[in-house]
C-alpha cells in the first residue's frame, strides 16, 4: 500500500511548487553512531518526492528535468521526467511504500508502458523508500527488466539501498533532509553546510576576542579579528552571511585563476607549434590575392589549415565555450557550428584518396577562403589577451537604505545604481562577468526590498543591493543554449515569478527556483501583455504571412496580425503617402523592411502594443490596440530624421509622451523626438537637437525617461546624456574606460 499520497492536501491538487520547498519532516538523531543507512521510510509522502527531485537534478541538470502532471491527475506512470541530447527522455515513478509486492510491480510497469512517455523514452527508474532485495522481487523485476529491454528500455531501481548508496556522496542533501546528525555520521563530514562552517569560525574568533580582551593587551590584533569578523562597512547584514560572500568569491576568482592558467598555457603549447608571424603571413597573402588564386601558396595554406584546426580542437572546452559567448569572439562561428570542419575532412578524404591536392583546389577560391578563417582564427586566438577575457571580480558595493528612485547603469564591468540628479554619484555597485554583455535586466519591487534580475548569454541572476555582496546565479545554460530575455512579475501571493527565454524554448521559475517549462512552434521577440505575452517574428527573416502573434499561458501562439496588413496600413496612412510621393524616384522604396520591435504601452488604463520599424532610413511606429476580432490601428508616425531603436514613454494622466531615440545614419543634429498623444492623436511632435562638433557617429542606442522633465540617453556606448524638457539643455557624463549597455531609470 502506498501511504502518504492520499493525505496530499486540497490545496496542493493543481500545484506542485511544493516540491520546491524545504523538506518538512522531522528527523530524531540516530541512536546508534555506527550507520550505514538513512531511514528513507520515515520521510514524509512529499519529502520523499522532494528528495527524488533532488537527486534527479544530480543526475543531470536543472534545467533538464521536469515534474510531470499534477497530483491527483492521470500522469501516465511516471512523475518526473529528464530530456537528452539524443531528444530520448528518462522517466521516474516516484513510490513510497510501506509493503510492495511483485504483482505491484507488474502494475507499475505495465502503467508505464500503457502511458504516452513510454514509446519516447530509452529508461524508467523505480524510485521507491524500501528496499527491493528479496527473491520475489528481485526475479520480477529482472523479468520486467529484460521485458522493457525488448522495447530498448533500461529498467533501473533506485530503491532504499541504491538511494543510500548515491546519498553517501550527496551530504548536502542528506542535511537538508535528514539533519546534521545522520549528515556527520553517515557521510562523515557536513562538507556544503557553508553556513554551519561560517558560525563554527566565528565562534574561534570570539573565543580569541575574549582571551585577547581578558589579557588587555595586542590591541592591533584585537582590532584585525573584529573587523575580518564584523566588515564595519556591512554591519547590518549578519557576520556569518559576509563571511560566506567572501568565501564564494573566493571560489568564483580560483576558477578564474585556473582558466586563465589553461588559456596561457594553451597559447604557449600552441605558439611551440606555430610561429605567430607565419600565420600573420599566410593571412596577408590572402587578403593580397584572394582574388588571384595562382599567386596563393596552394599547398601552404590547406597544410596550415589542417595543423590549424587541430590545434583550434585542443583548447580547454570551457574557454572554447566561454569565447562562444563574447560579444566579440576571436574564433569564426563556423568553427562553432561545425562549417569549417567540413572543410578539413575533404582535405583528408582526398588525400586518403591519392588526389592531387593542388590539381583539386587551385581554382576553389571559397574552399581557400575557409581555410584562411581557421588560420586567422587561431591567429586572433594566440593574439587575444587573457585579461580581456578573465578578471578576477571584486565584491560588490551595497548601500542599507537604498533610495526608492534611482538610474540603474549596466556597463561592460559593472552595474551601478546612481542618483538620478547627480550620475556621478553612485549608490550600489556589482561587478559583472567583462566577457559577457547583460543583455537585458529587470527591477523587481516586493514589500520589503528592491531586486535587480538581469541575464546575460549563459547566466540568469539576480542581486539584492541592499544585502548581497555578490549576485546569486539561478540559471546557467547549457553548451547549445545561448539566453535571449528575461521576464519577472510579482505574483498575489508576493512571490517572484520569472521567466527566461532561450529560443523557442521558456523556463518558469518559482522564486529562482526552476518549476516548469514549456516550448513554443517559432522563435519570438517577446513583450508581456495581460498577464501573458505577445510576440513579433522579423519579417526579413521568413517567409511566413504573420507578424504578430497573441501567446497564451501555455506559451501556444495565435497569429492575429499579418505582415501585409501592416504595411498595407503604414502606405495608406496620409502622411506617410505624401512622403513617399515626394521621395519616390525610380527606385522602388522598401515598406517597412525591418520591423525591429514590439513594446507594451499604457495609456489611459488601456494595455496597447506599439510596434516600431523602419522605412528607407527613416523610422514608423504603429499604436495598436487588440481586440476580440482582431486589431485597431490607433495610429501611425513616421520618424522622418532617422531610424530609431529605442523608445521609452510616461503617461502624465492626460497625454501619452512618446520619446524616440535617433540612429545617427545621416549624420544630422537630431537626437531624439518628442511625441504628445492625446486621445491617440497626436498633438505635437518636436525634434530635439544637440550641435555636433563632427561627423564621429551619435547613435542613441538607450533611452529612459525620469521625473521633472529628465530624459536619459546612452549615446554610442560611451557617454550618457541627460536632457532637462524644462531647461532644453544637455548635461553629459562620459565613461572613459568602459562601454556603457544600458540606462534605465526606475521609481
Amino acid at each position: 500500500m502506498e501511504i502518504g499520497k492520499k493525505k496530499v492536501m486540497s490545496e496542493k491538487l493543481n500545484d506542485k511548487s511544493y516540491l520546491f520547498a524545504n523538506p518538512e519532516s522531522e528527523m530524531s538523531p540516530p541512536a546508534d553512531s555506527r550507520i550505514s543507512e538513512l531511514p528513507i521510510n520515515k520521510l514524509s509522502w512529499d519529502d520523499f518526492e522532494r528528495l527524488c527531485l533532488r537527486l534527479v537534478e544530480e543526475y543531470h541538470s536543472i534545467d533538464k528535468c521536469e515534474i510531470y502532471g499534477v497530483s491527483g491527475s492521470k500522469q501516465e506512470g511516471i512523475d518526473i521526467f529528464a530530456s537528452k541530447d539524443s531528444n530520448k527522455y528518462e522517466c521516474f515513478q516516484c513510490k513510497r511504500y510501506q509493503t510492495i509486492s511483485p504483482g505491484k510491480l507488474d502494475e507499475i510497469v505495465q502503467e508505464f508502458k500503457n502511458g504516452s512517455w513510454c514509446s519516447k523514452s530509452d529508461k524508467f527508474f523505480l524510485c521507491t523508500s524500501l528496499a527491493l532485495n528479496s527473491t520475489g522481487l528481485q526475479d520480477k523485476f529482472n523479468t520486467l527488466k529484460s521485458d522493457l529491454k525488448k522495447v530498448e528500455i533500461d529498467f533501473i531501481k533506485w530503491d532504499s539501498i541504491q538511494i543510500n548508496r548515491i546519498l553517501k556522496k550527496h551530504p548536502i542533501i542528506v542535511r537538508n533532509f535528514f539533519g546534521d546528525e545522520w549528515c556527520r555520521l553517515f557521510c562523515g563530514t557536513t562538507y556544503g553546510d557553508s553556513n554551519k562552517l561560517a558560525i563554527e569560525n566565528i565562534t574561534k574568533e570570539l573565543a580569541e576576542i575574549k582571551k585577547l580582551l581578558t589579557a588587555g593587551q595586542n590591541n592591533e590584533k584585537l582590532n584585525s579579528i573584529i573587523e575580518e569578523v564584523y566588515d564595519k562597512e556591512y554591519y547590518w547584514i549578519e557576520s556569518e552571511k559576509v563571511i560566506v560572500f567572501n568565501k564564494a568569491l573566493e571560489e568564483y576568482n580560483a576558477t578564474i585563476t585556473d582558466k586563465r592558467e589553461k588559456f596561457i598555457f594553451s597559447q604557449n603549447i600552441i605558439q611551440s607549434i606555430f610561429d605567430l608571424s607565419e600565420l600573420n603571413k599566410i593571412v596577408d597573402d590572402w587578403h593580397k590575392n584572394s582574388w588571384s588564386l595562382e599567386n596563393l601558396d596552394h599547398l601552404r595554406i590547406i597544410h596550415s589549415g589542417l595543423l590549424a584546426y587541430s590545434c583550434l580542437d585542443k583548447i580547454p572546452k570551457d574557454i572554447l565555450m566561454d569565447l562562444k559567448l563574447l560579444n566579440w569572439c576571436p574564433i569564426h562561428h563556423g568553427y562553432f557550428s561545425g562549417h569549417l570542419v567540413k572543410f578539413i575532412r575533404e582535405i583528408k578524404v582526398s588525400m586518403n584518396l591519392k588526389l592531387d591536392l593542388i590539381e583539386t583546389y587551385s581554382s576553389d577560391r571559397y574552399f581557400f577562403e575557409n581555410l584562411t578563417r581557421i588560420i586567422n582564427s587561431l591567429k586572433k586566438y594566440l593574439e587575444y589577451n587573457v585579461n580581456d577575457l578573465y578578471v578576477e571580480k571584486p565584491k560588490a558595493s551595497i548601500l542599507r537604505n537604498l533610495p526608492k528612485k534611482f538610474v540603474l547603469v549596466t556597463t561592460s564591468n559593472e552595474l551601478t545604481l546612481r542618483n538620478p540628479k547627480n550620475l556621478n554619484q553612485v549608490y550600489a555597485k556589482l561587478p559583472l562577468d567583462k566577457q559577457l554583455k547583460v543583455s537585458k535586466i529587470e527591477v523587481v519591487r516586493t514589500l520589503d526590498s528592491t531586486v535587480i534580475v538581469g541575464v546575460n548569454a549563459r547566466d540568469c541572476f539576480y542581486w539584492n543591493p541592499e544585502k548581497d555582496l555578490m549576485a546569486h546565479f539561478f540559471y546557467h545554460a547549457s553548451e547549445k543554449e545561448r539566453i535571449n530575455d528575461v521576464f519577472c512579475k510579482i505574483k498575489n501571493d508576493g512571490k517572484i515569478e520569472t521567466i527566461v527565454q532561450i529560443g523557442i524554448k521558456i523556463l518558469v521559475f518559482n522564486e529562482f527556483h526552476h518549476l516548469k517549462s514549456h516550448y513554443m512552434e517559432l522563435y519570438l521577440k517577446l513583450t508581456a501583455y495581460k498577464n501573458s505575452f505577445v510576440g513579433i517574428e522579423n519579417n526579413y527573416t521568413h517567409n511566413s504571412e504573420t507578424l504578430v502573434y497573441q501567446i497564451n499561458e501555455d506559451f501556444q501562439i495565435f497569429p492575429i496580425i499579418t505582415i501585409e496588413s501592416i504595411r498595407t496600413s503604414v502606405k495608406d496612412f496620409k502622411g506617410i503617402k505624401e512622403w513617399i510621393y515626394s521621395v519616390k524616384s525610380n527606385e522602388e522604396l522598401s515598406f517597412l523592411s525591418e520591423l525591429q520591435d514590439i513594446q507594451r504601452i499604457y495609456y489611459n488604463s488601456k494595455e496597447l502594443i506599439l510596434l516600431r520599424g523602419s522605412m528607407n532610413r527613416t523610422g514608423v511606429f504603429l499604436l495598436i490596440r487588440l481586440i476580440k476580432s482582431g486589431f485597431e490601428i490607433l495610429n501611425i508616425h513616421h520618424l522622418k530624421e532617422s531610424v530609431s531603436i529605442a523608445l521609452d514613454y510616461i503617461d502624465d494622466g492626460i497625454n501619452l509622451n512618446l520619446f524616440c531615440a535617433y540612429l545617427d545614419l545621416c549624420r544630422r543634429d537630431s537626437v531624439f523626438e518628442y511625441i504628445k498623444i492625446h486621445n491617440f492623436k497626436i498633438v505635437e511632435s518636436k525634434t530635439i537637437t544637440r550641435y555636433r562638433k563632427n561627423d564621429n557617429c551619435r547613435d542613441i542606442e538607450n533611452i529612459s525617461v525620469g521625473e521633472n522633465g529628465l530624459i536619459y540617453l546612452n549615446e554610442i556606448g560611451d557617454k550618457i546624456l541627460v536632457y532637462s524638457l524644462d531647461k532644453e539643455e544637455f548635461e553629459e557624463f562620459s565613461f572613459e574606460e568602459e562601454r556603457i549597455h544600458f540606462i534605465k531609470y526606475c521609481n
